[in-house]
């Protein structure tokens, strides 16, 4: 059975999977199936509402339990990373973003460079982060991933057939990836000059 058959039987639940998956570094084309969840939704086979509400939950719920591993596990996570490079490479990345981003970072690797969003889960944990600080941070960049690739779905719609074909294709992903850096490119040249002091500049 192809893929979309299965997300057009199992649908809520399997986008609820899906993000929360996702989010704790399980490599699954989360953004792709998202698109395709919003063409089945502009088809009529779902309601965009209750597709929103499924992918956001996982995700968000994803996000919070790399969070609380990190926290509450913080001496077992620290002693296996030493002897597991991928882990060690991630965090130290993560930690990397957010010096450099403060907490907007949580934001921003939710949907601008989702790749860091399980490592930085894991990286606020360790460091202790405001865990209402963090949820608000995280719901906010949820919502935008979601709502993003959703959209997009929805967008290519009439192209239906296309989007059953190319849904495990790597067109999919370079389509997104580059709408999505055209999305934040101005917002993070805005946080940038916003943190050194200086007047966005126009044009």
């Amino acid at each position: 059975m192809e893929f979309a058959a299965y997300l057009n039987d199992y649908g809520l639940p399997l986008v609820f999977a899906v993000a929360f998956l996702s989010c704790l570094a399980v490599p699954i084309p989360a953004s792709l199936i998202f698109m395709a969840a919003g063409t089945l939704a502009a088809g009529g086979q779902f309601g965009i509402t209750a597709l929103w509400l499924a992918g956001l939950a996982g995700a968000v719920l994803g996000d919070q339990t790399g969070f609380f591993a990190g926290r509450l596990l913080s001496g077992r996570v620290l002693a296996f990373s030493q002897n597991h490079g991928k882990l060690a490479a991630g965090l130290g990345k993560a930690r990397d973003f957010e010096t450099r981003w403060g907490s907007a970072a949580i934001f921003f690797s939710r949907w601008l460079a989702s790749p860091l969003g399980p490592w930085i889960n894991l990286s606020s944990g360790l460091t202790r982060v405001s865990w209402p600080s963090f949820l608000i941070w995280d719901v906010a960049g949820e919502a935008v991933w979601v709502t993003l690739y959703l959209a997009l779905g929805w967008l290519f719609s009439s192209q239906a057939q296309m989007v059953a074909d190319l849904i495990g294709n790597a067109v999919w992903l370079i389509i997104a990836f580059g709408l999505t850096v055209l999305l934040g490119r101005s917002l993070l040249k805005a946080a940038r000059e916003h943190r050194h002091g200086n007047p966005p500049s126009t044009g």
